[in-house]
This record gives structure tokens, C-alpha cells and sequence, in this order.
């Protein structure tokens, strides 16, 4: 460091990205006053025993009363970057006593430098470091003043000398120590992203992934869709954006990049959607052009200590772009075609690839209705322009990064079946003869093949998926320890590292966890250091989003006044039950969310647990003239006439006790809103016809939902359950009226039936008395020559009727029979006229004269005393046998 005279004054060193330290004393005028000329400031051992050339630098910070000045360097200087600290009162057990350090300093008799050496001896007054100098080294006096403290053990800068004692001290020496050094003024970017993703601008702090990255690479040059799969929280997002998509664009691969949102009314399969609803096309989009072209995307920074006018500090790393304008017919400028969501975001994502690869402002409606058309014909029109594409998109092709897509099937899907089955008709793998072609990858979770799998997708799904595999220990260690060393002055306390990847290794969606964790370790820091006391104030990585979440819920129920059940149904609406016993994110309008939930959703975005996303539709005409408006302070401008909220990350609901608690409790409420949501969206895109309101138990559902939670029912699912109501009452009308009625008629009815039995019973007796009168006669008459059949006869009269003529029919029967042991009829024709029988009875020999016949039959019987007889007709008699004898 130089002083007004151009002689040396002192030393100084870098504090920051292009920020000297230094005493105030070193650079002052001779008054004693900030100088207001630029210092001359000069790095010699750049350039080893040769002084490099000279930089100039304007002070930046002027802090007298400490005797610190901070100055600013006019131009980088190449191969210099600012020296890492230590906080002596962060180490455990203390590292202040008896350490040794070192210093470089520029006395008179040593112009080009000096290294000076002693061991610390602790805090002194005016919070002082003491240090006692070596008894034969170098004294530390004129020129070591701002010089930096090394730490050898350490390996890190303890402080800066400030001044030394004088006559019998003189082999002592005081320094600021770092903590008071690094100031608000002094920043060190944060590397980390806490529950937000990498950007493709963040791909130097991203690490850990780079086999999948390699792995990507290699799908996207052979296949034509890819289907990165992986859970929540494996770290889809990042890997796409600041993995894949920094890649292609070192490659100058043209590519595009879009985030599709699901419409508010869901995709009806099967239905024709009538013109006067057209649904609109809701894509946070972000251009991502060959490097050629000019992305009209505004950048957002992505430091957390960084605040801008439309990224506020208290949001590390907001969403990229907001949602398109509402009316398709602003888009497209095709009022009168109908399309459905997914073919709307579908065509102006496919054109956004394809302007990236062959740019035409004049020719972009032009391919945006070609698209669109192809998305809405037959299975020719994609063919055809599937080959218009490979012809166009030169020999790179194009590739289209759908990031978040398992959130779009999870909200529809049957849009996200849709939209895959034509995106997968217009790609094609690279082709060196016909051009690159288009290509896809889009993110997915395992239940969002389920929804992607159909008779005609399931060959080309198996064939694109590629799972991505839980982080190991090593490249988790990678994610903590390579942004850190990406950031010059920014450290990790010993042992933390290892620390951080033991207690995150086993922890389910580590990864999102383990960022939040190193943030708040981040905004923790002291003097540029991550250490292990703060580790322990947050609670580790199993409780730093917990702890985090708690505090500031509690704070923001403090300051908005309302009450905690605000908070549960407000929570409720951005949930939704994903099948498997737990729950995803919901998008949810802001303009759906009633006045006290939404200032709370605003509060707490401003803590980084939700993300409030708030759009100009008035003004936004395209998806690549689509700036960043998030506001996530909650400081919404009330010309905005749109907007979307949502959780930051599904991690929360995963480890958040009590919002996991409050989810559980309205499950039963989720799970019927889900579907309900559904249906009212069917029953308002369809015109609102009567045949598809709810009944039954769905409406007593609905109406018992309604009754107790009207302010969590959309405007549309209040309508259609108050619909539904007036439908029933109106029935129920119809079924009263009808019901009386019915009720004249079957009392006339009743009298009727009741007359008519009475004339049946009656005439059922006469007849069943005539009957007993008949049988009874036959009985006697068959008598003498069945009476097997005669019994049966009496018997039959006795069952019409009791009347006195079939009880004495039966019971002559009874007397004729009386000695009988067994009978047996049919044994011969007609009436017996004689018979007689062997000496042992055992054959029988019976003359009987068939009915209507003159004539005699003979017939043998045998096996009657063993009560088994056979009859056997004798033919051939002699015509002089007396048979009447």
C-alpha cells in the first residue's frame, strides 16, 4: 500500500472478490481524513522478486474509529483471490493461546517484503489480539501495519496487525481480529441453494453428478426422448438445469428450457372442449437460446446476500420466469381454435427449440401455428412435421429440457399423456444423414410413468427412461466441499464436512436437506468460516428445516395478527395425496386464497417456505419476453392481476412435524377436494351440463365440505356443488309430487287388490270343494278294481278339501285296506275275474277282462310273498281251459 508521497505505508490483503484490508491509518491523508484520491496499491509477490504492475483502488469503507479501510480495486487482478479466516472464538477449546502465525510486512529495509513471526498470546483490551514476536525474528514496526495474521496451524488469516507496543513491549503486537473485520461491508457469495435448485448460472458451485451428467449427454445423442426418473428431492431439477443445460450450451447445442404448469381447468380425456373454453397455455418458461442468440430473459442473481429490486436477500433463489397470459387467443393469436392445455404449452415450447436452433422473429408465428396445428391434427400432420424439423434444425438439432414435469402429471394426467404422446411423434434421434431432429428430456418420479404408460407410449417409455441413483458418501462430500472451495475466503471448520455427509447420507431426499442445512450455516458464518456451533444451533441436517420452518411460522402469525388454523388451510390448499400415503405439491392461484391466507403466504415466502409467483398478464405477450416478477417479500403490486403460489419444496411436507400433522388431519378433505376439483373443472369447461353434477353421497360429501370449509372451495367447486344442491332440491320437488301420486294411486290400488283377493280365496274354495267331490266319486268307483288308485283318489280329495264326502271317501278306504301289508297296481289289465294260485303260493295265476274288452287275459305273478311281484302275460291258451272255475 502506497501513501500520498508514492513511498510504502503498509501492507493490506484481499478481504473479499476485489476488495483490499487495511489500516485506516496506512491510507489517510496527512490530516488524518478519508482520502479522496485513489490509492495506489501494488501485488509483488505475484510476480515473484519482481514488483507487479501497480493497481489503483478508491476506498469503499472508512471505518476510523476501528482503524479499518476497505477499498475497491479498479480492475481484477489475475491470480489473486482473497485469503481464507478463522474466528479464534468458533474453535473448540479456543485457539487464541500459543499458536503460531506469521506475518508479511513491508519495512523500510525490506521493500520487497518480510515475513515476521511470534505465537499468539489472547484478547487484550479494546478486544485486541496480543502476539509476542519470535526473540531472534524480524520486528514487526513501519510497514506491517494492515498486514494479514496467518494462522499456520490453521492455515487461515487470524487478523490484521493494527499496531505494536512500544519501549519495554516493544516485542509485542496487537490485531484486529477477523470477526471485526469482516463487517457487513465484506461478502462472500453464497455457493449453496438451500431449498431452491441450481441454475444453468450455478453450474460452478454444482458438483457430485457428473457421471450423470456424462450419462444425459449420451441419451441425448442417440435417443429422441429421455426420462430422467428419480424420487423427491434426488436433485432432478438441478441436474437437469445446472448439469445437462450448461453442458449444451458449452457444446453450442441450441435448447431450449420450460417448466409446464398445469391449467386451472384439467385436461378432459375423450372430450371435445368446446370453443367458448379455451384453457390457457401456463409455462414458466425461460429462453435458452444457441449462444448466438440474445436470451430476452431477465438474469437473477443467484447469492443469497444479494438483494436486487425484484429479488429481495430473503429469497436465495427464486423461480425463473413466471406464468404466460391467460387468454390462448394473446398467444397464439387463434381465438377461435380450441385447444387443450397440453397441446397449447406443448406447441410454444417446441417453438422456442426450434427458434433457438434456426432464428426468425418473422417466421415464429408462422412455426407456432404449425406446431399447434400438428398437436391438434392426426398422427400425418406430426409425421410431417416431425420432418420439417430435421430439415430446419440444422445438423445439432435442438433439445427441449422439460424440467418439473412429474408435478404437471401429478396435477393432470391426462394432459401429460397427451403432451408426451406428441412430443414423442415429433422427435427423432440424431441423424448425420437427415439432421439432428428434435430431442426431449423431461423429469418424472415413479408414479408419473404410471400415468405416461399406455398401449401406444409403453415400447418408447421403457426404451427413454433413465433412473437416477441416490448419491454415495463420496460424491455427497463432493456437494458440500467443491462449492465451498469455488468461493474464494469462504471455509469449513474441520471435521464439518465429514459431519455433514454422516448425518445426511441416511436421511430420505438428502439432498435438498443438506443444501437448506449449508445454507443457514452460510448466514450463519463467522469470519467467512461454516461452523460447527452453528451446526448445533440449527439442529443438524434432521432439524435445521424443521427448527427454521417453526420459527418462522411463529413469526409470521406474530406480525400478521391471524390465526394458526389460517395457517393449517393454507397449508391444506398446497397439498394435494399422491396414492402412496404421502403428499405433493399444489399450485394454487393467489387469487383463490382468501384475504388472510394470502397475506400469510406472502409473509412467508419472505422466509423462504413458500414461493410467490406474481405476473403482469396485461403486459406479457410471449413466452420470451417473459421477465422475473416474483415477488417474494409478499409486497404484491396491486395492478398485478395474476399469480401463482406453492411450497418451496416437497422436503417440507416430508419433514415438517406439525405440517405433515395438519395434512394428515385433512387427508379425508384433500382426497375428496382432488377429485372434486376434477369434476368441477369437467362440469365448467363442458358449459356446466346438468348430467354431470354430483349426487348421492359425492354431493352429501361436497355439501358437508361446503358447510365446513367454504373458504377452501375454489369459486368453481363452490358453484358446483351449489349446482348440484339445486339440482337435488329440484328432484327432491319432483319425487314429493310424484311420490303423492303414487301414494292415491296404490291406495286405490290397495282396495282393488284387496277385493280381488277376497273374489280369488273364494273361488279357490268353490273350486277346491268340487274337486274333493270328484276325487271322493272316483274313489268308489275304482274301489273294486284299484284299490291302490282308489286310496290315492280319496287320499286327493282329503288334500283339496276337508269337506265330509272326502273323509268318508278316505275312510273306506282305510276299512278296505285295514289287513293289507303292501299293494301294488298294474300288475295285470283290467278287472280280476278269478285266480288261482300254487300249493306254495309262490305263483299266481290271475283271468282279468281288460276295460272296453269281451275278451280274457291271463297273466302269472310270482315273487308276491316276498313283496317284490312280476307280472307276465300268458299267451297262446287253450281255448277249452275252464277259466271261470
Amino acid at each position: 500500500m502506497f501513501g500520498p508521497d508514492g513511498e510504502v505505508a503498509g501492507a493490506g490483503f484481499l478481504i473479499g472478490d476485489g476488495l483490499v484490508c487495511t489500516c485506516a491509518h496506512v491510507v489517510q491523508e496527512h490530516d488524518g481524513s478519508r482520502p479522496d484520491r485513489p490509492v495506489t496499491v501494488d501485488f509483488p509477490l505475484l510476480a515473484g522478486a519482481e514488483a507487479g504492475p501497480p493497481v489503483t483502488a478508491e476506498v469503499e469503507s472508512w471505518r476510523p474509529e476501528d482503524d479499518v479501510a476497505l477499498l475497491r480495486l479498479a480492475l481484477p487482478v489475475d491470480g489473486t483471490e482473497p485469503l481464507p479466516f478463522v474466528d479464534d472464538r468458533s474453535e473448540e477449546g479456543g485457539g487464541e493461546w500459543g499458536g503460531e502465525i506469521r506475518s508479511f510486512g513491508f519495512p523500510v529495509d525490506a521493500p520487497r517484503g518480510v515475513n515476521a513471526t511470534g505465537v499468539l498470546r489472547g484478547r487484550q483490551r479494546a478486544d485486541r489480539l496480543q502476539l509476542d514476536l519470535a526473540a531472534h525474528g524480524v520486528p514487526i514496526g513501519q510497514g506491517f501495519s494492515g498486514a494479514a495474521v496467518w494462522d499456520v496451524r490453521r492455515n487461515a488469516a487470524v487478523g490484521m496487525l493494527v499496531t505494536r507496543g512500544l519501549y519495554e513491549l516493544s516485542g509485542t503486537a496487537y490485531l484486529i481480529p477477523a470477526d471485526q473485520l469482516l463487517g457487513t461491508e465484506v461478502r462472500v457469495e453464497c455457493p449453496f441453494r438451500g431449498l431452491g435448485r441450481f441454475e444453468e448460472r450455478d453450474a460452478r458451485y454444482f458438483h457430485g453428478r457428473g457421471p450423470e451428467v456424462r450419462a444425459l449427454l449420451e441419451a441425448v445423442d442417440s435417443r429422441p426422448v429421455t426420462v430422467l426418473a428419480g424420487p423427491s428431492g434426488s436433485g432432478k431439477s438441478s441436474l437437469l438445469r445446472a448439469g445437462l443445460l450448461a453442458e449444451l450450451r458449452r457444446r453450442g447445442t441450441p435448447s431450449a428450457l420450460r417448466a409446464p404448469q398445469p391449467a386451472a381447468t384439467p385436461t378432459i380425456p375423450d372430450t371435445a372442449i368446446p370453443d367458448t373454453a379455451i384453457p390457457a397455455p401456463a409455462v414458466r418458461a425461460l429462453a435458452v437460446r444457441a449462444p448466438a442468440v440474445t436470451d430476452t430473459a431477465s438474469p437473477n442473481t443467484a447469492s443469497p446476500d444479494t438483494a436486487t429490486a425484484t429479488q429481495p436477500a430473503a429469497v436465495p433463489h427464486p423461480s425463473p420466469a413466471p406464468p404466460l397470459p391467460a387468454p390462448a387467443a394473446t398467444v397464439f393469436g387463434h381465438a377461435a381454435t380450441a385447444l387443450s392445455h397440453a397441446d397449447a404449452w406443448v406447441g410454444e415450447a417446441v417453438t422456442a427449440a426450434w427458434q433457438a436452433a434456426a432464428p426468425d422473429t418473422e417466421a415464429r408465428q408462422e412455426r407456432l401455428n404449425a406446431v399447434r396445428e400438428a398437436c391438434a391434427g392426426p398422427e400425418s400432420a406430426r409425421i410431417a412435421l416431425r420432418g420439417r424439423l430435421c430439415d430446419e434444425l440444422g445438423s445439432h438439432g435442438a433439445v427441449l429440457l422439460l424440467d418439473q414435469f412429474e408435478e404437471y402429471a401429478a396435477a393432470d394426467p391426462h394432459a401429460a399423456l397427451r403432451a408426451f404422446r406428441t412430443l414423442s411423434a415429433l422427435t427423432a434421434a440424431p441423424d448425420p444423414a437427415q439432421g439432428g431432429g428434435l430431442r426431449v428430456v423431461l423429469t418424472a418420479r415413479p408414479a408419473t410413468l404410471e400415468s405416461l404408460t399406455a398401449a401406444d407410449t409403453s415400447a418408447s417409455l421403457s426404451q427413454a427412461v433413465t433412473f437416477l441413483a441416490p448419491m454415495t458418501t463420496e460424491t455427497l462430500a463432493l456437494t458440500v466441499d467443491e462449492p465451498v472451495r469455488a468461493v474464494p475466503g469462504l471455509r469449513l471448520q474441520a471435521g464439518l464436512s465429514a459431519r455433514l455427509v454422516r448425518d445426511a447420507v441416511d436421511e430420505p431426499g438428502c439432498l435438498p436437506l443438506l443444501q437448506f442445512t449449508l445454507t443457514e450455516l452460510w448466514r450463519r458464518k463467522r469470519a467467512h468460516t461454516l461452523t460447527h456451533a452453528a451446526y448445533e444451533e440449527i439442529g443438524g441436517v434432521g432439524k435445521a428445516l424443521t427448527r427454521h420452518a417453526e420459527a418462522a411460522l411463529t413469526k409470521c402469525l406474530a406480525q400478521s395478527g391471524v390465526s394458526e388454523d389460517t395457517a393449517r388451510r393454507l397449508f391444506q390448499r398446497l397439498a394435494r395425496p399422491d396414492g402412496r400415503d404421502n403428499f405433493t405439491r399444489r399450485t394454487v392461484m393467489t387469487s383463490q386464497l382468501p384475504p388472510d391466507q394470502a397475506q400469510l403466504a406472502r409473509m412467508l415466502a419472505g422466509h423462504r417456505l413458500l414461493v410467490w409467483d406474481v405476473t403482469d398478464v396485461a403486459n406479457v405477450t410471449d413466452a420470451t419476453d417473459a421477465t422475473d416478477v416474483t415477488d417474494a417479500t409478499g409486497a404484491a403490486d396491486p395492478g398485478q392481476a395474476g399469480g401463482t403460489v406453492h411450497v418451496v419444496h416437497e422436503a417440507l411436507l416430508r419433514e415438517w412435524s406439525r405440517l405433515e400433522g395438519w395434512l394428515r388431519e385433512g387427508a379425508g378433505f384433500l382426497e375428496w377436494q382432488e377429485h372434486a376439483a376434477r369434476e368441477a373443472a369437467e362440469w365448467e369447461a363442458l358449459g356446466r351440463p346438468a348430467g354431470l353434477l354430483p349426487h348421492g353421497v359425492r354431493l352429501a360429501q361436497g355439501l358437508e365440505w361446503l358447510a365446513q370449509r367454504p373458504e377452501d372451495l375454489t369459486t368453481v367447486e363452490r358453484a358446483f356443488l351449489d349446482a348440484g344442491r339445486r339440482r337435488q332440491r329440484r328432484g327432491l320437488r319432483r319425487l314429493w309430487a310424484v311420490t303423492g301420486l303414487v301414494t292415491v294411486l296404490a291406495l286405490l290400488t290397495t282396495g282393488l287388490a284387496v277385493n280381488t283377493y277376497r273374489e280369488l280365496r273364494q273361488n279357490e274354495q268353490e273350486l277346491r270343494t268340487a274337486a274333493a267331490t270328484e276325487l271322493s266319486e272316483l274313489a268308489d268307483e275304482a274301489a273294486e278294481q284299484s284299490p291302490d288308485t282308489a286310496f290315492r283318489f280319496a287320499a286327493g280329495a282329503w288334500s283339496a278339501r276337508h269337506t265330509p264326502q272326502a273323509q268318508r271317501a278316505l275312510f273306506a278306504q282305510y276299512v278296505r285296506a285295514q289287513d293289507t301289508v303292501w299293494s301294488r297296481s298294474g300288475l295285470w289289465p283290467g278287472t280280476a275275474k278269478s285266480l288261482r294260485a300254487t300249493p306254495d303260493g309262490r305263483t299266481l295265476l290271475v283271468v282279468s277282462q281288460p276295460n272296453g274288452s269281451s275278451a280274457l287275459q291271463i297273466t302269472a305273478v310270482t315273487g308276491a310273498l316276498d313283496g317284490t311281484p312280476r307280472a307276465l302275460r300268458l299267451r297262446g291258451v287253450p281255448e277249452d281251459l275252464d277259466l271261470e272255475s
